[in-house]
């Protein structure tokens, strides 16, 4: 049987629906039992007539992965191990938490998939993890590169890298593991979490847009890749997974004319996002409220970055959805 974390975020969503689909048996893991209601309607989005079937591939288990006797019965007889539980968070004054869930919850995965023989594991990293100097113009960033921590690296990325650091730790104690970096994700799913978020603030109304750019990646796109490579030879190694590099004004113009909301039209200015995170920081500090405008999100704001997507085509060589089908696609399902 097959084991999946965080099952019902975004990614192990749709992981769930590629495993399902294919007619394997999927044990889930989940903590909140309200989001399982959302993973059933993702299914019947995709496949409205036989989504009854699909859920029947599914054995959903509750399970934090920080308790060890709870995820050492949820492997019981789990022969591969798709990895995508993490908290995703940019805010400041949640390093410890990021820390906790992140590396050390990693860390229990691979612990008990090495107690169990499990025969290969699939964790979901993310190109915050990949080494990145602090002025990425003119540069590629691929697989190789060493890590660097600098004034830009946010407590998530440290996470994810410490994190990979334990699955490397495992990979050399003789577990059969690979390890996906994919960039921002988005699908359908909930607009209150993770990189959704944007949706919601789109949604709300934006003035403003960064003048900066990343990359994007549609949900079945990371799945179908992290199934071809648990069904693959491949082992010890890393993939970045891109879909689409893209300016954030792109994006934002794109999400807002598709839910009918005025485009950003202010390009942000370093002196302004300069005072505000700094104005932010000392709100944080005297209200002990954490905040997501950070010195790192605002150096992220202004800074473009393109990564190589080369390891991976040459194994899998797939188009990748086009930024218009992705947000047609989120869009649709929370219409």
């Amino acid at each position: 049987m097959i084991l999946v974390t965080g099952a019902t975020g975004l990614l192990g969503t749709h992981v769930l629906y590629e495993l399902a689909s294919s007619g394997q048996c999927v044990r889930a893991l989940f903590r909140d039992y309200k989001k399982i209601e959302l993973t059933k309607q993702l299914l019947k989005y995709y496949q409205p007539d036989n989504h009854n079937t699909l859920e029947q591939f599914i054995e959903w288990k509750e399970c934090d992965i920080l308790d060890i006797v709870q995820l050492n019965e949820a492997m019981e007889g789990i022969t591969h191990i798709y990895h995508c539980a993490a908290i995703v968070s940019f805010k400041n004054g949640e390093f410890s938490r990021l820390i906790t869930a992140n590396r050390e919850g990693t860390a229990n995965v691979v612990n008990i998939a090495l107690a169990h023989q499990v025969k290969k594991l699939c964790h979901v990293s993310s190109t915050a993890a990949v080494g990145k100097p602090l002025t990425t113009k003119n540069t590629v960033v691929r697989e190789t590169n060493k890590w660097e921590q600098n004034e830009a690296t946010t407590g998530y990325a440290i996470s994810k890298h410490l994190a990979e650091k334990e699955v490397w730790r495992g990979i050399e104690e003789g577990l059969n593991a690979v390890i996906v970096n994919p960039c921002v994700i988005l699908g359908p799913g909930n607009w209150n979490e993770s990189s959704l978020t944007i949706f919601r603030a789109i949604q709300k109304g934006m003035w403003f847009y960064p003048p900066g750019a990343n990359a994007i990646v549609d949900a079945r796109d990371v799945a179908k890749r992290m199934i071809f490579l648990m069904n693959s030879p491949v082992h010890s190694e890393r993939f970045l997974i891109i879909g689409e590099h893209v300016s954030f004004k792109k994006l934002f113009d794109g999400i807002a004319s598709k839910i009918g909301k005025r485009k950003p039209f202010i390009p942000v200015k370093k002196w302004l996002i300069g005072i505000s995170w700094r104005m932010a920081s000392l709100v944080s500090f005297l209200t002990q409220k954490p905040t997501s405008l950070t010195k790192q999100s605002a150096i992220t704001a202004f800074s473009t970055t393109t990564y190589s997507t080369d390891k991976m085509d040459e194994l899998y060589p797939e188009t990748y959805i086009k930024l218009e089908d992705i947000i047609e696609n989120v869009t649709m399902f929370n219409n």
